[in-house]
């Protein structure tokens, strides 16, 4: 379920396929929503790397002119 609703992947069929087994096999609607919340935490990472290289580059910029 993670890697297909991960937005780098963003694959509905696969999702809804995996979310279906994991039904059946006794996961509850809870415990997929938790994998759901956690996976979409992954894209903070891009914030985290990007922003503080963006400060830098700006100070950069700033400094030479």
């Amino acid at each position: 379920i993670a890697i297909n609703v991960a937005t780098t992947h963003l694959w509905p069929s696969g999702a809804r396929r995996h979310m279906a087994n994991a039904l059946e096999a006794g996961a509850t609607k809870e415990e997929i929503l938790e994998v759901i919340q956690l996976t979409s935490i992954m894209g903070i990472h891009s914030m985290t790397m990007g922003v503080p290289i963006l400060l830098e580059e700006v100070e950069k910029l700033k400094t030479t002119g």
